[in-house]
């Protein structure tokens, strides 16, 4: 697969210099860039400014994890709907968070936006309370079982406080069963998966609540779009 990949990649290489510019590509993993997620994703530079004045982001040595993205957040319900929630005061909030809250003021300070939820049935809350954090769908009782376990090993699994989210998907805009919430028994809220794609809490999403969370799967983590930013703003200024 890597070979293919490379072979892919050199003919890319090959078509951008008969236009005459360079191309570079790397796979970034969105963890070593402040995001509270493993997701690698591909990206590739071109241009026609010296290529020795761009330079790919340097990682960062901190990581985060689910606690840290999402633990100050209101506990609420499945089916809950309500889009704005008093957020209590927490007695300490992680870094993260202080920069998931920055620049908020006045009422925009005392609440948290999209903080809403898909219902479930009660036979989804029972194995989701019965599930231990990292916990998979062959977990489960066979009698909590209604999906042939065979095929839907990942049907359910439930997020773990202490690591980064697993990749968060557009898939979550048809069911959230691969995003259980690590301490409540439900599925994340619009804000959680915001708040797991590095989304600051002054961003708001438009439409159904499944368009929302196709609009946070489908995004490149604004912190990870940051750091490369930065490196191309600095190429730029330096040629």
């Amino acid at each position: 697969e890597m070979a293919n990949q490379d072979f892919v990649m050199e003919e890319i290489r090959r078509i951008f210099a008969d236009l005459d510019y360079w191309m570079d590509y790397r796979v970034l993993s969105a963890e070593e860039y402040g995001v509270p997620q493993r997701r690698r994703r591909l990206f590739i530079v071109a241009g026609r400014i010296p290529q020795e004045a761009f330079s790919w982001p340097t990682p960062s040595s901190r990581r985060y994890t689910v606690r840290d993205a999402i633990a100050d957040l209101p506990e609420i319900p499945d089916g809950h709907l309500v889009e704005e929630v008093r957020r209590p005061s927490p007695e300490r909030s992680s870094s993260y968070v202080q920069e998931m809250r920055k620049g908020l003021r006045g009422h925009a300070a005392l609440v948290v936006w999209d903080h809403v939820t898909r219902a479930h049935r009660d036979d989804d809350r029972i194995a989701f309370s019965i599930m231990k954090p990292g916990d998979r769908y062959t977990d489960l009782p066979a009698e909590l079982r209604r999906y042939r376990d065979d095929i839907f090993t990942d049907k359910y699994h439930r997020m773990l406080w202490d690591e980064p989210a697993w990749t968060v998907t557009a898939h979550l805009a048809k069911d959230g069963y691969k995003y259980i919430h690590p301490g409540q028994s439900r599925t994340i809220s619009v804000r959680e998966a915001a708040r797991l794609q590095s989304f600051p809490d002054r961003f708001r999403f438009a439409g159904a609540r499944t368009h929302r969370f196709a609009q946070i799967g489908n995004a490149v983590p604004p912190k990870l779009a940051e750091a490369l930013g930065r490196q191309l703003r600095a190429a730029l200024q330096a040629s």
